[in-house]
């Protein structure tokens, strides 16, 4: 048989050497045949091996038909991977951290998708929606469905909600005050008839942004929401720089002799209460108590503020801050 047939057939793979198995086996039956008295074992030998062999081929068309198809899929799966990649998708994992997802196939590392930018979701317009668990959650609406990118608690709205104003400008006193009345307790607010839901701590932002203004035209909106300030259910929602801003402008004349004196001394002993304020707790109860003192005396020594009809408050404080 020439030597290059051979070749060629085993580089076939197993069905090249399958059919050089039948050329053979043929060569063998085809020798015998001739003979004057074939033996009929060995036919029989030759018919079994050639049975194999034809066997042996089928299989092997069949193993290269589904090693074929294997490629072509290989090839569509490389190419739907490509075309992933090219669709420039982001993403983030399941904390919400942005995370690139990369594949790697055929000693070629694939990016799927790149981490989602800082700066992606800036121009991505969001809207709330109240949900009844006292949180919203925001939301962008598509033409084809609404997706969540998450909630916002009710207080963490009512914390922000300074940011929210116009930047234009600053707010005038008159404007705080409006703003301050509108978020105060009814107990604390009884100057006017307003209805609306509470909100303390919005009172006492707009408040001690009024009480900080330089304008002296605003002093009688600064008296009135200092006397706000002090009542307890604001007082103990001020923040460290909200009572220095209370008790400097108690200090700067805002409120009339006594009445400053007494109020300051309350804002000391609210002050003296916080847990942050451990360090200056006992400086702030001594102040206290040194405010009132001072109250006593002039409450004593000025007989006008003795009428206690006229000034029935300024009696029970006085009564009230009587050592014991």
């Amino acid at each position: 048989m020439d030597i290059n047939l051979i070749t060629k057939l085993a580089a076939a793979g197993a069905m090249g050497v399958s059919i050089f198995c039948i050329i053979k086996v043929y060569e063998l039956l085809k020798a015998e045949q001739k003979k004057d008295n074939p033996r009929p074992t060995f036919l029989k030998s030759i018919y079994v091996s050639m049975a194999f062999a034809v066997l042996m081929t089928v299989l092997s068309l069949g193993i290269e038909i589904v090693r074929h198809n294997i490629d072509a899929s290989d090839e569509n799966i490389e190419d739907q991977i490509s075309a992933i990649a090219t669709n420039h998708y982001y993403s983030l994992n399941k904390n919400g951290n942005p995370e690139a997802i990369k594949l790697s196939y055929n000693n070629t590392l694939h990016t799927l998708s790149e981490a989602l930018p800082d700066s992606c979701l800036k121009n991505c317009e969001l809207k709330l929606e109240a949900l009844s668990d006292n949180k919203h959650i925001a939301v962008k609406k598509t033409a084809q469905k609404t997706i969540t990118f998450g909630y916002v608690s009710n207080a963490e709205i009512k914390t922000k909600a300074l940011s929210f104003l116009p930047k234009r400008k600053a707010l005038s006193a008159p404007e705080l005050w409006t703003l301050g009345m509108a978020y105060s307790p009814n107990n604390t607010s009884n100057i006017i008839k307003y209805k609306q839901n509470e909100d303390k701590a919005l009172a006492v932002e707009y408040f001690s942004m009024l009480i900080q203004l330089d304008d002296k035209e605003s002093n009688t909106n600064k008296e009135k929401a200092i006397k706000l300030l002090i009542q307890p259910e604001l007082m103990s929602r001020l923040k460290p720089n909200q009572y220095t801003s209370l008790i400097k402008a108690l200090k700067s004349g805002h409120r009339a002799t006594p009445w400053d004196k007494y109020e300051l001394a309350q804002v000391y002993l609210s002050r003296s209460w916080q847990t942050w304020n451990k360090d200056n707790s006992n400086t702030d109860f001594n102040n206290y108590q040194q405010l009132l003192a001072d109250y006593r005396k002039y409450y004593e020594n000025n007989s006008w503020i003795r009428d206690t009809v006229k000034y029935a408050n300024e009696h029970k404080w006085y009564q009230e801050s009587k050592p014991l």
